[in-house]
C-alpha cells in the first residue's frame, strides 16, 4: 500500500512538473497562502465582539465573506485544483451566512439602539477600559482583570486563612526537592493541591514590618489574575508558625533549573517571553516587584513535552507604584541585578525614585544571566559591581555560545537569531539613562516575534525530517536536477519589511512590488510609503500621485496605517466633502493612535468645517494618549491638565477615565 502511494505521489509529480517550473504558478500558490491568512483573520474577528465591531453593518460582514470566498475560488481555478460544490450546497451556505448576520445583528441592535455613531461611540469607551490590559495585542484576555484590579487598588486585603487541617502531608521530604528550600514545605491542599507553604519571615525588630507585611498580602492577593504569577492560596499555620500558601511549583527556581544543566536556546525564549507576559501584567497593575532575577522565577511544566512555564514568585520587596518605597535590608543579594540609578552612594540608599525602568534594567540583567546560564558578575564583589556598573560597564556576552549549548528537546531550534535577539533586547534594557530603555512592551513584541519564527522553524525542520523518512523511496531534486528550472525565491512580506528597517531598501522595495501585485493590502500599503517617501528609486524621487492611489487601495482593505495616510491626503488637499473624516474614523476605529490624535483635535476644535464636538474630541484624545502619544497628552495639558494624572510607573503619563 505504501509503495502502491508513493508510486501515485511519483507519478502525478512528473505530470505535473512544469507547473511547479511556472514562476506564475508560484505565484499563485503564494497568493492562495494570503488568501487562506485573510479567511484566517476573518474569522477570528467575526467570532468575537471585539473583533465584529469593525465591521459596523450587517451588510459589511456579508460583503466581506462573499469577497473571500470569491478570492479563494479565484486562486483555486488558477491553480487548477478539482473542486465540486453543488448549487445546492451554496444555496444552504449562503442561507446559513445570511442567518449568522441577522442573528448578530438582532444582538448588535440590543445594546445599540441609536445605531451606527452609538457603535463607535462604545468602540472608543472599549478601548478606553481595553488599553490598560493590551499594552500588548497578545494579552487581550487581560480586560476585564485589569477593570477590577483598578477596582480594588486601594483596597487593603486580608489574605484569605487556609485552616491547618485542609493541609496534608505528602510522601516527599524537603530533601527531595532539587532547590534550596529551607523555609518551604510541601503539602497538599484539601488533599488534592500540591502546594508550597512558605514561612512567613517578621522582622519584629522594624517599624515598618505591619506595613510591609499589609502591602505583601494586598499585592498577593490583587495579582492572581494571571498565570504568568505564582498563584497564592492565602495564609495558614504549620506548628504554630505563620506560613504563606501557594502553589508547587516542582521544577525550583529558574537559578535551579539552569545550574542543573543546559537549556537550549527553544527553552529559554519560551521561559523569557513568560516572565515578560507577567511583567506586562504587573505594569499594567502598577505594581513593581523590585527583586528580578532568575531565583525568584519559579518553574512549572512537563519536561516531557518542552512545557516549561515560567511565574514571577517572591513578592516581598513588591509595593503599588503610589507607595513609599520601603528600605532594603540588605543590597549584597541584588546588586548584580540593581539598575545603576537606584545603586547606594557609599552604602547609603539612593533618593532617585523607583520607576519600571528600574524593573527593565533587572529583567535585562535576569536575560543575561538566564542566556549565559550562571551569576552576573561571579567574581566581583559588591563595592567593584556598582563601581563597574555606575561607570557604564556591564557583562559580556561572551558565554552566549550557541554550539555548547545546543542541546534540549527541540534541536531545530534557531539559536543564533535567539541568541541575537537576546542580546538586542540586553543591550537596549542596560541603557545607563533610564529612559533610554525600552518599555515592557517593546521587550514583549520582540520576544513574541523570535517566538513565532522560532515556532516556524521546528514546524519546517519538522515536515523536512517526515520527509526523509521515505528518502528513499523519492526522486529527490538531485536526481532529477537536469530536468528542473531553478525559480528565484520570494522573500516574505515580513522579510520584506526587516529588509527596510535594516535600510536595504532595494530589497524592501522589490519585496513590496511583488507582493502587492499579489494583492497582499499591507504590501500595497507599503509600496505607498516607498512612493511618498521616494525610497523606490535612487537617487530618491517622491511620487504623491501613485502614493495616494496605493493607500486609498489599502486603505479600503482595512489597513489602518494606509486610512490615516489617504485621509491625512485629503485633508491636506481640502476635498470637498468629509470623505476625509470617513477614512480617519476608520483608522481610528482601527487602533491608529496618530488618527485617534487627529480625530480628537478636528472635533474638539471643530476643525476643517466639521461640526464642534468636545466630548467626542476629548474621548478620541485620551485614547491617544493612553499609548502614550505625546502630542496627545500635551493637548489634553492645554484643553485641561486635569484631565491627566501623572503616573510615576515607567515616568510614563496616562488618563483618568
Amino acid at each position: 500500500m505504501i509503495n502502491l502511494s508513493v508510486k501515485t505521489l511519483t507519478r502525478r509529480r512528473d505530470e505535473n512538473l512544469d507547473k511547479f517550473q511556472n514562476e506564475d504558478y508560484y505565484h499563485s500558490f503564494i497568493k492562495l497562502e494570503k488568501v487562506l491568512k485573510l479567511v484566517k483573520d476573518f474569522i477570528g474577528d467575526i467570532s468575537e465582539l471585539k473583533g465584529y465591531r469593525k465591521f459596523i453593518l450587517a451588510a459589511d460582514v456579508k460583503s466581506k465573506a462573499n469577497q473571500l470566498l470569491i478570492k479563494l475560488e479565484d486562486c483555486c481555478n488558477n491553480l487548477q485544483f478539482t473542486i465540486i460544490i453543488s448549487q445546492e450546497t451554496r444555496t444552504r451556505e449562503q442561507q446559513s451566512l445570511d442567518d449568522d448576520v441577522a442573528n448578530m445583528t438582532k444582538f448588535l441592535k440590543s445594546i445599540d439602539a441609536e445605531g451606527k455613531e452609538t457603535s463607535r461611540t462604545v468602540n472608543r469607551i472599549y478601548e478606553e477600559v481595553a488599553v490598560f490590559s493590551q499594552l500588548i495585542t497578545n494579552l487581550a484576555n487581560l480586560a476585564g482583570e485589569m477593570k477590577e484590579m483598578k477596582q480594588n487598588k486601594q483596597t487593603i486585603f486580608s489574605a484569605p486563612t487556609i485552616s491547618p487541617r485542609e493541609l496534608y502531608d505528602t510522601e516527599e521530604s524537603v530533601s527531595d526537592i532539587p532547590t534550596n528550600r529551607n523555609d518551604v514545605v510541601k503539602k497538599l491542599l484539601r488533599n488534592a493541591i500540591p502546594v508550597a507553604c512558605k514561612t512567613l519571615n517578621i522582622f519584629e525588630d522594624s517599624p515598618n514590618e505591619p506595613a510591609r507585611i499589609k502591602t505583601e498580602l494586598s499585592i498577593l492577593n490583587s495579582i492572581q489574575s494571571s498565570n504568568k504569577i505564582i498563584k497564592f492560596h492565602g495564609q495558614s499555620e504549620i506548628n504554630g508558625h505563620p506560613v504563606l500558601v501557594f502553589d508547587w511549583a516542582e521544577h525550583g527556581n529558574l537559578k535551579g533549573l539552569y545550574e542543573r544543566g543546559p537549556l537550549s536556546w527553544g527553552e529559554k525564549l519560551k521561559i523569557a517571553h513568560d516572565i515578560a507576559s507577567g511583567l506586562v501584567f504587573l505594569q499594567a497593575c502598577q505594581v513593581y516587584h523590585h527583586d528580578i532575577r532568575c531565583e525568584n522565577i519559579l518553574i512549572t511544566g512537563d519536561t516531557r513535552y518542552g512545557t516549561y512555564e515560567a511565574k514571577i514568585a517572591k513578592f516581598r520587596q513588591s509595593r503599588e507604584h503610589q507607595q513609599r518605597s520601603y528600605e532594603l535590608r540588605t543590597y549584597s543579594t541584588i546588586i548584580r541585578w540593581l539598575a545603576p540609578e537606584k545603586m547606594p552612594k557609599d552604602l547609603t540608599p539612593s533618593d532617585e525614585r523607583y520607576t519600571f525602568k528600574c524593573e527593565i534594567f533587572s529583567y535585562g540583567m535576569l536575560l543575561w544571566e538566564l542566556g549565559a546560564q550562571r551569576f552576573p558578575y561571579k567574581n566581583m564583589e559588591m563595592k567593584e559591581i556598582m563601581s563597574h556598573v555606575k561607570s557604564k560597564k556591564r557583562e559580556t556576552f561572551e558565554d552566549f555560545n550557541t554550539t555548547s549549548l545546543s542541546n534540549g528537546l527541540y534541536p531545530s531550534d534557531n539559536k543564533e537569531s535567539i541568541a541575537k535577539g537576546f542580546t538586542r533586547i540586553i543591550d537596549s534594557a542596560w541603557a545607563h539613562e533610564p529612559k533610554q530603555r525600552p518599555t515592557i512592551n517593546n521587550i514583549y513584541q520582540e520576544l513574541d516575534s523570535l517566538m513565532e519564527l522560532n515556532s516556524r522553524k521546528r514546524l519546517s525542520s519538522q515536515s523536512l525530517q517526515s520527509v526523509s523518512d521515505d528518502s528513499n523511496n523519492i526522486i529527490t531534486p538531485e536526481e532529477d536536477e537536469d530536468n528542473l528550472t531553478t525559480l528565484e525565491t520570494i522573500l516574505t512580506l515580513e522579510e520584506g519589511i526587516a529588509a527596510h528597517r535594516n535600510g536595504m531598501k532595494d530589497i524592501a522595495w522589490k519585496c513590496f512590488e511583488i507582493h502587492a501585485t499579489l494583492g497582499d493590502p499591507l504590501a500595497i500599503y507599503w509600496k505607498a510609503y516607498y512612493y511618498l517617501k521616494g525610497y523606490y528609486t535612487t537617487p530618491s524621487t517622491p511620487n504623491t500621485n501613485e502614493a495616494i492611489k496605493h493607500f486609498k487601495q489599502a486603505a479600503d482593505a482595512n489597513v489602518p496605517e494606509a486610512q490615516y495616510y489617504f485621509a491625512n491626503a485629503l485633508e491636506k488637499a481640502k476635498k470637498p466633502g468629509y470623505l476625509f473624516l470617513e477614512y480617519f474614523t476608520k483608522a481610528a476605529d482601527n487602533d491608529n493612535v496618530l488618527a485617534q490624535r487627529e480625530l480628537g483635535r478636528i472635533y474638539y476644535y471643530g476643525l476643517n468645517g466639521v461640526e464642534k464636538n468636545e466630548e467626542k474630541g476629548i474621548q478620541y484624545l485620551k485614547l491617544a494618549a493612553l499609548k502614550n502619544n505625546q502630542n496627545a497628552i500635551n493637548d489634553l495639558k492645554t484643553i485641561n491638565p486635569e484631565l491627566l494624572v501623572v503616573l510615576s510607573a515607567d515616568d510614563k503619563k496616562s488618563v483618568e477615565i
